[in-house]
């Protein structure tokens, strides 16, 4: 699996192929991640980054979604070690 950071938010499959991230926050929510890697990010802390100005009343929910949208995607290698 391969990560883009640069430009665009994007990943790779093993074989190459590219995987359907979904939309621009959603991608910011992977880039956090990434960033911030084998470190616990809050809801509060991807909600700063994802709203400059005021976040919306939902926006726990939204990050949530987003969270959860983006294992969809993800191959799950490893994820039974960790509790996912």
């Amino acid at each position: 699996m391969k990560f883009r950071l640069l430009g665009a938010v994007s990943a790779e499959d093993a074989d190459g192929g590219e995987l359907r991230l979904g939309p621009e926050k959603r991608r910011s929510v992977l880039a956090l991640l990434l960033l911030r890697r084998n470190r616990a990010v809050s809801v509060a802390q991807l909600t700063e980054a994802l709203w400059v100005a005021e976040p919306p009343a939902n926006a726990r929910t939204v990050v949530q979604s987003h969270i959860s949208r983006l294992r969809g995607p993800l191959p799950p290698q490893g994820a039974p070690r960790h509790g996912v």
